[in-house]
C-alpha cells in the first residue's frame, strides 16, 4: 500500500506493507485523511531543523509508551518512539474517513464495508489502509459526505474543550485562537447558548467567527 512520510523536510510516498487488524482493531480502506496544516507543517519544519536530541527530549508521556505497548504490541512503540526521536521517516496524518476492510475478535459492533471515520496520530494515518483501535473509530451516519467525516477528529478535540469548561446557558466564554479548532469551538458554544468572545491575530478568522469577535 501507498503511504505518506514525512522525510528531512519534505512529504514522501512510499510502499508499505499494510498494518494487521489487531483483536481490538478495525482495518480501515482509506477514502479521505484530513490534513492538518498547523501540526503537519510543524512536522515537516521540525524533521529538517530539530536535532535528534531535541527530538527526544520532547517524548515526556511514558506512560504513552506504555499504554501502546500493552494494547498495540512492542513493535508499534517502538516504531512510535524512533518516529518521535528523528528516524528517517515519521508517519503524519491523525483523522480520516473510510471503509472498514476487517474488524477484529473483540469488535462485534461494526462490518465489513460499513462507512467508518477514524482518529489517533498513532494510526489514523495518511495511508491507504489503516489500522485504529475500536475506540477511536465511529460509524458514518447516512447522509455525510466521507470527505466532511474526515474532519473527525478535529470536531471531536472542539467538542471536548467545550465539555471540559462545563459552560452553561447565557455565560461567557472566550476563545483564543480562531483556526479550525478554534472556529469550531465557537459553534458548538453558540449552539450551547453561551455568549461568546474570540480573539486571533488574523482578522480574517475574527470575521469568520462571527460579528463579536474581536482581533488582538
Amino acid at each position: 500500500m501507498k503511504q505518506v512520510l514525512i522525510q528531512r523536510g519534505r512529504a514522501v510516498v512510499q510502499e508499505m506493507p499494510a498494518p494487521r487488524c489487531g483483536d481490538g482493531d478495525v482495518l480501515v480502506r482509506a477514502a479521505y485523511s484530513l490534513i492538518s496544516t498547523g501540526t503537519e507543517t510543524t512536522t515537516l519544519r521540525g524533521s529538517a531543523e530539530l536535532p535528534a536530541g531535541r527530538w527526544a527530549r520532547r517524548i515526556k508521556k511514558v506512560g504513552e509508551v506504555v499504554r501502546t505497548i500493552s494494547e498495540r504490541g512492542p513493535k508499534t512503540a517502538l516504531a512510535s518512539v524512533r518516529d518521535r526521536m528523528g528516524g528517517p521517516c515519521l508517519v503524519t496524518g491523525y483523522s480520516l474517513s473510510g471503509s472498514v476492510l476487517e474488524v477484529g475478535s473483540e469488535v462485534s459492533d461494526l462490518v465489513p464495508g460499513q462507512r467508518v471515520a477514524c482518529a489517533g496520530a498513532s494510526s489514523a494515518h495518511h495511508a491507504e489502509i489503516v489500522a485504529v483501535p475500536r475506540n477511536l473509530t465511529v460509524p458514518v451516519p447516512d447522509g455525510l459526505p466521507s470527505d466532511q467525516a474526515a474532519f473527525v477528529t478535529l470536531g471531536a478535540i472542539a467538542l471536548q474543550g467545550v465539555r471540559q469548561a462545563d459552560l452553561r446557558l447565557g455565560e461567557i466564554a472566550y476563545v483564543t485562537g480562531l483556526g479550525l479548532v478554534g472556529q469550531l469551538t465557537v459553534a458548538l458554544l453558540k449552539a450551547s447558548g453561551c455568549r461568546v468572545w474570540g480573539a486571533d491575530l488574523s482578522p480574517g478568522r475574527v470575521s469568520g467567527a462571527g460579528p463579536r469577535g474581536r482581533a488582538r
